[in-house]
């Protein structure tokens, strides 16, 4: 075999015996929100909301007050009882600080009423079209908001989420990969971080620029679809290391976070049967835009729904 390809071997690496495998592809990921894990608390090791507690108040203790304080990755599938990290816990944690607590699907996040304050948010807030504001019993907000409809009346509020922030936790991301085995991925954040062009520059900059190999496959949130057009972008159109993928469109939410859409409530919470984020003929219209024959409407709300069951 090496004497068959003698005239295109221009470098030979000695192994030493161990095993080297092509660069893997993640299916499905979001670079910038890897980043922003590694950069942030991260919760998603944590196996109990007492050992979440822990973490915040010491992260509390180390942080000026007025900074926010934004964790990553809750899951109480993982913990002994699935009760939720709720607003007044995180108010006994700290009244000095926002904070906010993202579930390890995106799909909900929850937060103090320092955050709520920060947000102007008020306790008789209008229920968005599409997200979800939950409360305790006698009606109070509880922090809960699901679905990006209502995520964003916090998000939007969060400092500091500039260009530099954007490339820095690009740049973390994608050493991370390297080190998992991954050269390049499906990956889905261009709607979240102060718009379309930011984030395509953001990648733009690290990948090509700083040369920082990395094949990302950028799948467009339905929101920035109409920007790439605009930008001249396209299905695949793009450039070695980055190109343009399908465009991605959220029908319902998540299993995990309760906002997936069932034809049943839910067997423990009843008072639910998940969200609908948009109408069908709104949906439909979505479909049209992408260019996808209705007929193929349904198994893509499949497919959706299953890439989002956590």
């Amino acid at each position: 075999m090496k004497n068959e390809y003698a005239g295109n071997i221009s470098r030979e690496i000695d192994l030493k015996g161990q095993t080297m495998l092509p660069g893997l592809v993640d299916s499905h990921l979001h670079l910038v929100g890897h980043g922003e894990r590694l950069l942030r608390l991260d919760l998603s090791l944590m196996d109990s909301r007492e050992s979440i507690m822990k973490s915040l108040k010491e992260k509390c203790l180390k942080t000026p007050a007025g900074k926010w304080i934004v964790a990553e990755g809750w899951n109480e599938n993982e913990w002994p009882s699935p009760e939720l990290v709720l607003r007044d816990e995180l108010d006994a944690i700290s009244a000095d600080h926002p904070i906010v607590l993202k579930r390890i699907c995106r799909h909900a996040l929850v937060v103090n009423s320092r955050a709520l304050l920060e947000a102007d948010i008020k306790e008789d807030i209008k229920e968005p079209p599409g997200g979800v504001i939950c409360r305790y019993p006698d009606g109070r907000l509880n922090g809960l908001f699901k679905e990006s409809q209502a995520q964003n009346l916090i998000l939007d509020s969060l400092p500091g989420i500039d260009q530099e922030y954007i490339e820095n936790a690009l740049t973390e991301a994608i050493e991370d990969a390297y080190k998992l085995g991954l050269t390049g991925g499906h990956t889905e954040d261009l709607h979240y971080y102060n718009g379309f062009m930011p984030t395509y520059q953001a990648f733009k900059s690290v990948i090509e620029d700083r040369e920082m190999a990395f094949r990302a496959n950028l799948l467009v949130h339905h929101e920035a679809f109409e920007e790439m057009l605009a930008a001249g972008g396209g299905y695949q159109k793009g450039t070695r290391y980055i190109k343009f993928d399908s465009m991605k469109i959220f029908t319902d939410g998540s299993l995990g976070g309760r906002t997936a859409l069932l034809s049943e409530p839910y067997v423990d919470q009843k008072n639910t049967n998940g969200v609908a984020i948009f109408t069908e003929n709104e949906l439909q219209e979505w479909v049209k835009k992408q260019g996808l024959p209705e007929c193929r409407l349904l198994s893509m709300r499949l497919a959706i729904s299953l890439l989002n069951m956590f």
